[in-house]
Parts: structure tokens; sequence; C-alpha cells
């Protein structure tokens, strides 16, 4: 993960996408500062295997979430094998 103007940028090791296409917003992700308080956050598609993740709410982000929680709710998949990656974390 890396972070650039308030945004942290998500590289994946293959190709993914938004469950309804295009560049449409993709949910399932939350995001934290240095303080760790995760709040949710808002995320593109930016090129096939880069997301990009924010939060109006997180100036700085350092923490980033994906379907982080019991039942998971997410909208990324992957486009030849259809379900979306697995929860995971990004940051410390």
């Amino acid at each position: 993960m890396k972070v650039q103007d308030g945004h942290a940028l998500l590289t994946f090791g293959e190709n993914v996408h938004p469950l309804h296409g295009g560049r449409a917003r993709i949910e399932g992700f939350v995001v934290a500062g240095a303080d760790h308080h995760f709040y949710p956050g808002q995320a593109v598609l930016a090129r096939s295997n880069f997301v990009e993740v924010w939060s109006d709410f997180v100036p700085e982000p350092a923490a980033v979430r994906y379907a982080w929680a019991t039942f998971p709710f997410g909208t990324l998949v992957h486009p030849e094998i259809g379900p979306r990656p697995a929860t995971f974390p990004a940051g410390p």
C-alpha cells in the first residue's frame, strides 16, 4: 500500500474490477489514520490491478481493510473467476 495525496493506492497481483463494471464505485473498504479508527472508504478502479481508496474522514491513510467483517459485503471481483478477492488488511 502506498499513500499519495490522502489516498491509499493498492496494487493487486492480478486483474480485478467492480462488480457492476466500468469505473463504478467499489464497496467494502474502510480506511484508518494513525489512530486506527476505521471509517467507511470510497474506492475506484484506477487500472486493471490498481485500486484507489480514501475517506473524507481520514486525511492521511495508515491502514485499509476490505470486506473486513463477520458478514462482509464487497463489490470487487476477479474478471475470470467471478468471486471477490478474500478479505484483507493493508498497512501496519
